[in-house]
């Protein structure tokens, strides 16, 4: 009798699963790169060369490179700031580039840590993986993470 009844109730449970399965449908992934009207790319280096991160000339070199590289047209310079909390936390170096295309480059230097991130915004379409390359050797940076969004 208990068996009957066991068999019963995982007969129950796997066609109440069947049930949500067919309800739900599953997930599509595609390898292909999205149509999107803009990529946000996010780039978090770590342990980059201090001497190059650092400088507000390399920093303005790299993001002329890396407009160049895009194919738009920067605005002028880029804007620098320099953030001290005073607390000894967060010291580094801020610099924001925008460019045609609708373009938005920002970079936010750690110095406490040697690392960096940069974060790329444009509505023209560009490979978010050879940016994210070019940026770590350019910055000798040991490693990085990288996180990319299609805005569809």
């Amino acid at each position: 009798m208990k068996e009957l009844l066991l068999l019963s109730m995982l007969f129950a449970v796997e066609s109440e699963s069947r049930r949500l399965i067919d309800y739900y449908p599953q997930p599509t992934y595609s390898k292909s790169k999205p149509k999107a009207w803009a990529t946000h790319t996010s780039i978090d280096l770590h342990n980059c060369l201090y001497s190059i991160m650092r400088s507000k000339h390399e920093v303005k070199r790299f993001l002329r490179k890396l407009c160049n590289h895009l194919g738009v047209t920067p605005y002028g310079d880029p804007e620098f700031l320099y953030h001290y909390s005073g607390n000894g936390y967060t010291a580094g170096l801020s610099a924001v580039q925008q460019a045609n295309g609708h373009t938005d480059i920002t970079i936010r230097v750690n110095e406490s840590g040697d690392n960096m991130h940069i974060d790329v915004f444009s509505c023209k379409s560009y490979d978010p993986y050879d940016i994210a390359d070019k940026a770590q050797r350019f910055f000798d940076a040991y490693d990085m993470t990288i996180n990319v969004s299609y805005r569809k």
